[in-house]
């Protein structure tokens, strides 16, 4: 099969994104689907919400297993000059389970952790406008 590559955001992501965090700005993304019958294989979104960054990837394999959803979080730090240790960023994937091998997931990259943008990033991955599967 063929595929058919846009260079921009797919719209259902930037609505998605848009209504998650309306004051975010998304920076860049594609979208890559089957050209006989349009659909997804992967679509992505970059954006960026004041001095955190976010990427919302939603994909599907063909013939894929299922996707366990779940989420994570680490931590990037350094020890400063006293020995104390300091956050320099926080990044926290949270990925979403679809129809079998299809997935939309989320990953915010932030200096500090708001638990605003934490359900907003949630709620982003969980958004059944996103389309993808069959």
């Amino acid at each position: 099969s063929t595929c058919a590559v846009t260079e921009t955001p797919p719209a259902d992501l930037l609505a998605a994104f848009s209504r998650a965090f309306p004051t975010g700005t998304a920076l860049v993304g594609f979208d890559v689907r089957d050209a006989s019958d349009d659909r997804r294989f992967r679509g992505t979104l970059t954006g960026q919400i004041g001095a955190d960054q976010l990427l919302l990837t939603a994909q599907c394999v063909v013939h894929g297993l299922a996707i366990p959803g779940g989420q994570s979080k680490t931590q990037q730090t350094h020890i400063d000059l006293s020995g104390n240790t300091v956050v320099d960023s926080q990044l926290v994937s949270i990925l979403a389970s679809r129809d079998r091998g299809c997935s939309v997931a989320v990953q915010l990259d932030s200096p500090s952790l708001d638990p605003v943008k934490l359900a907003a990033a949630a709620r982003l991955a969980s958004d059944a406008s996103i389309r993808v599967g069959p």
